[in-house]
């Protein structure tokens, strides 16, 4: 039988991993099994997981009937696919092989310490993916130049608005005002040919897919009321991309539509 303090280090466990699962990209739904499965595999009971405002409570009971409730923030929603591996990989060890809840906390720091590709194999790999995309939607050599010059922008700067902790808001329509106006500022030089390709490809890199598609899982599989928050910041994202543009076209007197 579980004595209160390996209890605490069980929810403890359980808050940092459901925190850093959400962090790298998981769904609420995913968390909360996950969650469920590694109580129930210490046999705590009535376990239950809720996010409000990026607060995650989660609460459990004991053999006893006996309440335990934490409390963790999440500053910021990623993505890191290969931390999330990582961290499932984790979860199905605990669950297969049950460790000491003194060990929890090192099994978990242990996973943390995920080494990330270097700026310069992230910024190539964002290169390749946007000169394609910008090609797919029939961009030409010179529009596939101004997209990666374009993505090269967005990439440091995207880093520091993170680093300095802006608001998403404010950084995309400033993101895409910069984009806009360089795409546009080609364009009228006659260089490039395609503005539409160029603003599309750029767009793609800013919309939060990953965090769309967990909004729509949320709401199907019965988190409705998280997932229509988290589709509202996806709509907001969304304008704010599309706001940074209008400006972009104002301050060159054209009507946005004229190149589409």
């Amino acid at each position: 039988m579980l004595n209160e303090k390996q209890i605490h280090q069980i929810l403890d466990f359980a808050v940092h991993l459901g925190r850093e699962m959400l962090e790298s990209g998981a769904n609420l739904e995913r968390v909360s099994i996950t969650m469920q499965r590694i109580s129930k595999c210490y046999k705590l009971r009535e376990v239950s997981m809720t996010v409000v405002n990026s607060v995650l409570f989660l609460s459990a009971q004991d053999e006893n009937g006996i309440n335990y409730v934490r409390q963790e923030a999440i500053p910021v929603y990623g993505i890191h696919l290969y931390k999330l591996k990582k961290l499932n990989v984790l979860v199905h060890k605990i669950i297969r092989d049950k460790p000491a809840p003194g060990k929890l906390a090192d099994l978990l720091y242990e996973t943390l310490i995920t080494p990330s590709y270097s700026e310069p194999v992230q910024l190539a790999g964002y290169l390749c993916a946007m000169i394609s995309l910008c090609r797919i939607f029939g961009g030409v050599w010179q529009d596939m130049l101004v997209a990666a010059l374009n993505t090269i922008v967005l990439f440091f700067v995207t880093r520091w608005f993170s680093r300095e902790k802006l608001n998403r808001i404010i950084s995309n329509v400033v993101s895409m005002f910069f984009c806009g106006c360089t795409a546009i500022l080609f364009t009228k030089c006659a260089f490039a040919k395609h503005l539409s390709a160029i603003i599309i490809t750029n767009a793609f890199y800013m919309i939060p897919g990953i965090q769309m598609v967990n909004a729509f899982r949320n709401i199907i599989c019965g988190n409705e009321m998280n997932g229509i928050i988290e589709m509202v910041k996806v709509i907001l994202e969304v304008v704010t991309i599309v706001a940074g543009l209008y400006i972009a076209c104002l301050v060159f007197g054209i009507v946005p539509t004229a190149f589409f």
